[in-house]
């Protein structure tokens, strides 16, 4: 009776409730139907009985990678169709080429159209027993240490499963592996990426594996026509890092010394060798061998370049010798042979001969 009595007293306030509630239900279907239903596109080429026509009534919802997306993927995006569906008994059929849907059999309108894509490259074969190429995979490796070389690494596809080794790839001058690996059959496998080392000596091959994955799905229409989707994925991006470095060289700088007028048994001289403008190693002090010899100590080198040396006598104790003051610039050049190997070729600015002479007690040079 209240409530009755209510509706007697309040008709424009019911009205307005009504009308509320049901404006509410209606935005509500309209915001769901347009979120997660489908989604109207003018942008979507699209092909009805052959031929091209705004979509108008005909609405699509598209699926990438099995989430929903308000938009279809690019023709070079690496996806491809993989199912679809239609209300009202429309039908699709991909047209690969165009990167469109050619709708069949559209009677009705507000129609929709459901499309699957999935990462990957169609490939479309007559039979089964066509090889089934995949595409657009690639590895690549660095040299640190050294320029790279066309072919000098390799890359081994092996079959986690059987240990096989099916494709076996060489880098080219910019360093990248294209991937190339053919199936039978649909299925999923599993490979394994692992570089081999084949340039030689002084290279650090970097040992880390990549696991690539690769599906393979079979589809077939109802008039016998076979096609495949084949995604093919590899972990993290597939990159080695390797590094070269040549072993080390040295050489051993000498010269000779000779006294005139006196025999050099009696007499011990000394020499100094000074690297020049950051040269390998440390200036040094020798003295000479009773034959007259000058040996200094190995000098190592790590890297190839251009290095040079200032050789000359040090200005002794020995009053009755007139000392030889010249200086000699010895020049080292150190190559590699990109096989691992340093050489090193020293040159001398004239023959290192330091020839000191006796002064005798009356003040006259003595000798020959």
């Amino acid at each position: 009776m209240k409530l009755e009595k209510f509706r007697r007293k309040n008709p424009r306030k019911i009205g307005i409730a009504i009308f509320t509630v049901g404006c509410i239900f209606l935005l509500a279907f309209v915001f769901i139907y347009s979120s997660f239903a489908s989604f109207q596109t003018n942008e979507t080429k699209t092909l009805i009985n052959g031929d091209v026509v705004d979509p108008g009534d005909l609405y699509f919802a598209f699926y990438v990678d099995g989430q929903i997306s308000k938009t279809m993927p690019g023709k070079d995006d690496g996806y491809s169709l993989v199912s679809s569906t239609c209300t009202n008994g429309a039908s699709v059929e991909w047209l690969n080429d165009e990167w469109a849907p050619k709708i069949l059999n559209l009677t009705q309108k507000r129609t929709k159209c459901t499309l699957y894509f999935e990462e990957g490259y169609p490939v479309e074969v007559i039979d089964n027993n066509t090889p089934l190429p995949i595409i657009n995979l690639q590895s690549s490796v660095s040299l640190d240490g050294r320029e790279l070389v066309e072919g000098e690494f390799s890359v081994f596809l092996i079959n986690e499963a059987s240990g096989e080794v099916v494709e076996k790839m060489t880098n080219d001058a910019e360093g990248i592996f294209n991937i190339s690996l053919t199936c039978t059959e649909a299925g999923d496998y599993t490979y394994i990426l692992r570089l081999v080392n084949e340039s030689g000596s002084g290279v650090t091959c970097d040992e880390t594996e990549y696991t690539m994955h690769v599906k393979v799905v079979e589809n077939i229409r109802e008039d016998g026509y076979y096609w495949y989707n084949v995604v093919a994925t590899i972990d993290d991006n597939p990159v080695f890092h390797n590094s070269y470095k040549a072993e080390p060289t040295s050489v051993t700088i000498g010269a000779v010394v000779v006294l005139r007028g006196e025999n050099i048994d009696n007499y011990e001289f000394e020499f100094q060798l000074t690297p020049l403008n950051g040269a390998p190693g440390e200036k040094e002090i020798v003295k000479s061998e009773s034959n007259g010899s000058i040996i200094f100590s190995k000098i190592t080198f790590d890297k190839v370049g251009v290095y040079q040396y200032e050789l000359q006598q040090v200005v002794g104790k020995y009053s009755d010798i007139k000392y030889d003051e010249s200086k000699y610039v010895i020049t080292i050049t150190v190559e590699d042979d990109n096989n691992g190997h340093l050489s090193a070729t020293p040159e001398y600015s004239s023959s290192p001969i330091f020839v000191n002479e006796f002064i005798s007690s009356s003040g006259s040079v003595e000798g020959p």
